[in-house]
Formats: C-alpha cells, structure tokens, sequence
C-alpha cells in the first residue's frame, strides 16, 4: 500500500476496487459519450478515497496520456482531478511529472498549430493544470522544458 504524504498508510476500500473497474472500463471504452460518464463517476467516486488517491496517481497520469492522444469532453473532467492532485499530493503528482507534462506539452504545441485538440479544452483549464504540475517541481520542470522557446526540434524532455 502506498503511504500518505503524512506516513499514515491508506486502507483499500471498497471505492478502490470500483476504480480498479472505472479504469478498466475507459481504457476499453471507445464511445465518447460513456466516457464522459465513466470520467463523472471517476471524479465523484475519487473524493471517497480520501488519501487512497495516492494509490491511483499513476493510472490516472497514464489515463490522462492516452486520452490526450484522442480527446474528447471527458478529458477535461480526468485534467480537473489531476489538477487536485497537484495542488493536494503534490510530491506524488511530481513523480508523474516526466511521464505526463511531455505528453501535455506535445497536445498544447499541436493544438496551437491547429494539428488537434481543437476547442475541447479551454485555455484556462489546460493553463491551470500546466502551472499547478509545474509547481510540484519546478527544478525538474525547468530541465525537462530546456529550449522548448527556442527552434521546436530542438526541444529536450530529459
């Protein structure tokens, strides 16, 4: 089990196991509309776990990078649960930060040059959810962007 930011170790519960199955569900679920469900119920259900959310940071850092690649509305619901966990488990969701920010970086560069993304996500919530990742470690996330100003080929995820 994974242990709470304080050291206190989390409990399962029986919300885990019905995670476990929302995660399942999505990764296999195709239709955009029950998607959207699955990510309502994801959202309402992850309150419940308290600090068990620590357990699922990663499938939801790698949940968030597969549906970048395809989105559509839900995507908006999975990056507002990530932008609590950056601001409440801030140390955790910085270990997902060289997995996730690329992958956030890459749909906002595509977006912006009209590749994708279209207007599913408003600047707002992606310029939200950029900060408040970059601010779990902003070391990390400098190095990782090194050059990402200057020519785009040149850009460096370390």
């Amino acid at each position: 089990l994974t242990e709470v930011e304080s050291g206190q170790p989390a409990s399962v519960k029986k919300a885990d196991h019905f995670i476990m199955k929302i995660f399942t569900r999505l990764n296999l679920e195709s239709n955009f509309g029950k998607k959207l469900v699955l990510c309502r119920l994801l959202d309402k259900v992850w309150t419940l776990l308290g600090d068990g959310v620590l357990r699922w940071i990663t499938f939801l850092s790698a949940l968030i990078t597969s549906e970048l690649q395809v989105p559509g509305k839900h995507i908006v619901v999975l990056l507002n649960i990530w932008e609590r966990v950056c601001l409440n488990y801030s140390s955790a969701a910085a270990r997902e930060l060289k997995s996730l920010l690329p992958e956030i970086v890459k749909f906002v560069w595509k977006r912006a040059h009209g590749q994708g993304g279209g207007d599913i996500i408003s600047d707002e919530v992606l310029a939200r959810v950029v900060a408040a990742h970059l601010k779990t470690n902003p070391s990390a996330a400098t190095k990782m962007c090194r050059n990402l100003l200057d020519d785009a080929s040149e850009v460096e995820f370390n």
